[in-house]
């Protein structure tokens, strides 16, 4: 199976450039990974530090995120919060997963790709949206 770059569509931008940046940097990593098993995903090691690579921007976003969020005195913080902990946990457990090699690349990519969009991407878009109005 061989799997295309992923782009971010229009309408998952946020409007907000430091979290489009960010979200560029996060499908970036997921694109190193696609990249990787596209060559065949022989080399674990290669792909396990993509994956950390991934983890890495994906906390940094996340912590970056629940800042700004704050300082716009968004109401619904502490649920995003906990929103945030479940997928980073969720990531995690990829990592683990893949790395004691239970199953293939593959089923890893296209979860990784799920948690992008359902829990980075559409949660970050719709908060932008509740956001503009009083930014306006």
């Amino acid at each position: 199976m061989t799997f295309r770059k992923l782009e971010l569509p229009e309408a998952l931008k946020t409007g907000h450039a430091v979290i489009d940046a960010q979200h560029a940097r996060i499908l970036d990593a997921i694109n190193r990974i696609l990249e990787r098993i596209n060559m065949g995903g022989r080399n674990r090691e290669a792909l396990e530090a993509e994956l950390l690579a991934l983890s890495n921007e994906v906390r940094s976003h996340f912590h970056d995120e629940e800042r700004l969020l704050a300082q716009m005195g968004y109401s619904d913080l502490k649920a995003h919060r906990s929103h945030h902990t479940k997928t980073l946990r969720d990531l995690d457990t990829i990592q683990d997963i893949f790395a004691e090699n239970v199953l293939p690349a593959e089923w890893i990519i296209h979860t990784i790709i799920h948690l992008f969009i359902s829990d980075v991407t559409v949660p970050d878009s719709l908060i932008a949206r509740k956001l503009a109005p009083a930014a306006g």
